[in-house]
């Protein structure tokens, strides 16, 4: 049975059992499907069945790796509270990603050149301002 935590709940736990997640475990290159997953580590219990005090096992604690190598988890993680962009989970850091001629990062930066683009547009630009930070269709 999978048991699904916030990321406080998490916190708590691997704190509490003394857990140690290495990112680049997490976030790392995998070569074979079987790398999907490690038990990093299993909690046990001691329970009494028919008078004597045994040890089984309680839950294990799983790291499930991300599916992809250096896609949004890993992106709005290492561009996560930096420069205009908000945390790991509203996923900026993938957002404002490093694109363009002019490799553009941080949202900072897309809304300079934004504002840019609205001061001096180019000829064939659609009518109105371009906001570079937001999503649309």
């Amino acid at each position: 049975k999978t048991i699904i935590k916030t990321n406080e709940q998490l916190k708590s736990v691997l704190k509490d059992n003394k857990v140690i997640v290495n990112d680049k475990e997490l976030y790392g290159r995998r070569d074979k499907k079987s790398d999907k997953e490690k038990i990093l580590k299993t909690i046990n219990k001691k329970i009494i069945s028919e008078g004597k005090e045994i040890e089984v096992i309680d839950y294990n604690i799983v790291l499930l790796k991300h599916a992809q190598s250096f896609g949004k988890e890993t992106l709005s993680r290492a561009y996560s509270n930096k420069n205009g962009n908000k945390t790991e989970l509203s996923r900026d850091g993938y957002m404002f990603r490093g694109r363009g001629l002019k490799q553009i990062t941080w949202k900072i930066n897309y809304k300079a050149f934004s504002d840019y683009r609205k001061n001096n547009p180019f000829p064939d630009d659609p009518e109105g301002y371009i906001d570079f930070t937001k999503v649309t269709n």
